[in-house]
């Protein structure tokens, strides 16, 4: 008799605590687990190990930017000229004026001048990511002929020219055109006076001839003593100190 009052009075107390369990949960429910910020992929690593291979076009940022826009007849325009790796990868490209190519054309889309017309051979890049090749191409304002560069040309008509870098072996790697006017005979135009001689260097850096007919792309011979080497700071004679005497004859 006992023993079933206990049993009685266990099932009555178990069944009460779970009852309350229950309204306990319905009152304060579990809390809802916060949701999972969503998952972002990281970017692809730079890879710069492993065996170079060819600039694809997408991977290059090529520009023209020309030292003036508008132009006497004649007058040099300098082209500061750059290509840039912008992929995530080493990649191998040609340099040279005859891949790397400025190219002028006309308002009719003509072309007028190319660097690699008065240019030869190659120059391999390695660039790395982010790497930038920086030349000075310069071009004389007048046409230019396969072979004769600018020889025998006069200076193209007034009118709008537009130059792009077109990268010869790498098909569709061709970049933003950049305009260049050439004024009106008489006209007033920024840096009108800079106006090269006849025969002054055209083409990448220095390149094209001191003298008539000579290639153009390379660099020009050593002006001569007295010029200061390209890369060294001039020596500066120090302050109360009188310069050397040179011997008389």
């Amino acid at each position: 008799m006992v023993l079933a009052v206990l049993v009685g009075a266990g099932t009555a107390v178990g069944y009460g605590v779970g009852k309350g369990t229950l309204w306990v949960r319905d009152v304060w429910p579990d809390p809802v687990p916060a949701l999972e910020a969503s998952k972002v992929a990281p970017p692809l690593p730079i890879d710069v190990g492993g065996p170079s291979r060819p600039c694809a076009p997408t991977s290059l940022t090529m520009r023209a930017v020309p030292d003036n826009a508008q132009v006497a007849p004649g007058q040099m325009v300098a082209f500061a000229v750059s290509v840039e790796n912008s992929g995530r990868r080493p990649c191998l490209v040609d340099g040279s004026e005859t891949n790397r190519q400025v190219i002028v054309t006309d308002a009719a889309g003509n072309q007028v001048w190319s660097s690699a017309d008065c240019s030869s051979g190659s120059r391999e890049l390695l660039l790395g990511p982010g790497d930038v090749d920086s030349r000075t191409v310069r071009w004389s304002g007048k046409p230019s002929v396969p072979g004769a560069c600018t020889r025998d040309q006069q200076p193209v008509p007034p009118g709008e020219y537009t130059a792009s870098v077109v990268m010869v072996a790498i098909p569709d790697a061709v970049s933003e055109v950049s305009t260049v006017t050439v004024a009106e005979e008489g006209a007033e135009v920024p840096g009108e006076g800079e106006a090269p001689a006849e025969g002054a260097p055209e083409g990448e850096v220095s390149a094209d001839a001191g003298a008539e007919g000579a290639p153009e792309g390379e660099a020009p011979a050593d002006a001569g003593a007295g010029e200061q080497p390209e890369g060294e700071a001039p020596v500066e004679q120090p302050a109360g100190e009188a310069p050397p005497e040179v011997p008389a004859g």
